[in-house]
């Protein structure tokens, strides 16, 4: 771990070294995109697996749902027989104990209602778990007018043994929408003896459909399970879902009704007419192919995980990208702050050239260098002339002014691999890697003459300098010495003072063994 540690600190420290703010910047960019692209993609597969999870759901849900009302329906169509063969057929029960009989039927569950009619269409008797004539349209099931009416003459039509069709009632009670299930019984020589009617209420089976939903079989908010008609496109029944669009109650889905034309139990993405809730659905023909079964959930609801989860995820991205670009340019901050306070112990802070110190790291490689390759080695002293004068006729300001205009001068002047330093007051130095001593003196005189000839311009008024030099080449025992530098410095230093005891603003050249030289 530390390894990994100071591995990742030396390349943070390299790019900062060796790379732009904006460079870095990008880098955190792209950083940022695949992130951001990892995210995305680990949600979208999040997402298809939530949704296939659901079309499996919603697939044995159908299948479970159409297995329910299939098998509600036998037993609807087995309770029929049992009561017409009673009541009309071996007449085991008396006409006076025929409603009776009938409520002890209907506690098994499978009917909400039950009505026997004669071989002419009058209704004989009837039961039922709640109050019919209100339910059912008392008008239509009254003994003088159902004879007439065209449900009792289709349930007569030769050949009509049985039936399952929807009902739909004048009433306003919950009850007047349902299915309706009939049989016709004949004796043994296919006389006709009449028919029992069988009544489920669309009420009964959303109440089932809530305890199913109870015991572990929930959709979910907005889960949905409707029986349409595939022909008119109305819903006969509807289980689950919100609450109706206003005026889109009795609305015709017959647009949707395509969804239903395949087998594979395909789930299919729509938008409820009748709600308006954006679903996963699947569409199962039942009843022949007469209706159609839709096992539909919502998208709010399944997915509601997953979109708290993608907020969540951007949220959190989000302050990972701020904290992230925050600390790019925290780091940045820092490593300025700390390159300012590296450079300000090594460089004067009025010239911004190098101090001592800096000059002193620079002369033992300069040397090492020097000694291994047998290069020549030369070192220049600086000293302003009369700049007491200066300061005293201009201040302090003034005299700041010289001394960058100075450093400016001897910065241009030199070479990238050259130093130029400030030793303290108007002292200035440089030393000149594999430069002969001939070298040395042309660059010091430019020097020199370039300071002559360019006057500071300080507060309207021109301020003329001149300079004295003096020049000395570090000799091979010095290059081996570990004080070799300050004996070079030592002699430059002699060298300058020749050129001021003659006349200064001039270069003098000291060589080992030699006598002083000007120039």
């Amino acid at each position: 771990m530390a390894a990994a540690n100071m591995a990742l600190s030396r390349a943070i420290e390299y790019g900062q070294r060796h790379l732009s703010l904006n460079v870095r910047r990008g880098l955190v960019l792209l950083f940022l995109l695949v992130q951001a692209a990892s995210i995305g993609a680990y949600l979208s597969f999040d997402r298809a697996r939530i949704e296939g999870d659901t079309v499996r759901i919603l697939r044995n849900t159908a299948l479970l749902r159409a297995e329910q009302f299939d098998a509600r329906f036998q037993a609807m169509r087995y309770q029929l027989r049992v009561v017409g063969d009673a009541v009309l057929l071996n007449q085991n029960v008396p006409l006076a104990n025929t409603e009776p009989f009938l409520a002890q039927e209907l506690t098994r569950g499978w009917l909400d209602a039950l009505l026997i009619t004669n071989a002419e269409g009058d209704i004989i008797a009837r039961s039922g778990d709640f109050p019919i004539d209100e339910a059912l349209d008392g008008t239509t099931l009254s003994l003088d007018s159902f004879r007439d009416s065209p449900v009792s003459r289709d349930l007569r039509q030769p050949g009509v043994n049985e039936g399952l069709f929807f009902w739909r009632g004048n009433g306003s009670r919950s009850d007047s929408r349902g299915f309706l299930t009939y049989r016709a019984v004949y004796d043994a020589e296919g006389r006709y003896l009449g028919g029992v009617i069988g009544y489920l209420a669309n009420a009964t089976l959303e109440r089932q459909y809530l305890q199913i939903g109870i015991r572990g079989f929930d959709l979910g908010a907005g889960g949905v399970v409707t029986v349409v008609d595939r022909d008119s496109g109305h819903v006969l029944a509807r289980m689950g879902g919100y609450a109706p669009l206003p005026g889109h109650a009795d609305a015709s889905i017959a647009s949707q009704m395509v969804l239903a034309g395949d087998t594979a139990l395909r789930a299919h993405r729509f938008v409820s007419l009748i709600d308006g809730a954006r679903r996963h659905g699947v569409f199962l023909n039942i009843n022949q192919g007469k209706w159609v079964l839709v096992v539909a959930a919502s998208d709010k609801a399944f997915l509601h995980g997953w979109r708290l989860r993608t907020w969540l995820g951007a949220g959190a991205f989000l302050a990972m990208a701020i904290l992230q670009w925050m600390l790019l340019h925290y780091a940045n901050d820092k490593f300025l702050q700390r390159e300012h306070l590296s450079r300000q112990a090594l460089h004067d802070p009025l010239t911004d050239l190098a101090n001592r110190r800096r000059f002193d790291e620079w002369a033992r490689v300069a040397r090492s260098q020097a000694l291994r390759h047998g290069q020549a080695l030369c070192v220049m002293s600086f000293d302003l002339d009369f700049f007491k004068r200066v300061n005293d006729t201009y201040g302090h300001d003034g005299g700041d002014a010289v001394l960058r205009h100075v450093a400016h001068l001897l910065r241009s002047s030199l070479r990238e691999g050259d130093i130029a330093a400030r030793f303290g007051g108007e002292e200035f130095v440089a030393a000149l890697a594999h430069t002969s001593l001939e070298g040395a003196m042309e660059t010091a005189e430019r020097i020199r003459a370039s300071i002559a000839a360019e006057p500071v311009k300080f507060k309207g008024q021109t301020i003329a300098i001149t300079t004295s030099v003096g020049v000395a080449q570090i000799t091979s025992d010095e290059l081996a010495a570990n004080d070799g530098m300050d004996a070079a410095l030592a002699r430059a230093d002699q060298a300058l003072y020749q050129s001021k005891k003659n006349g200064r603003n001039r270069v003098s050249v000291a060589s080992a063994g030699t006598a002083f030289r000007n120039r």
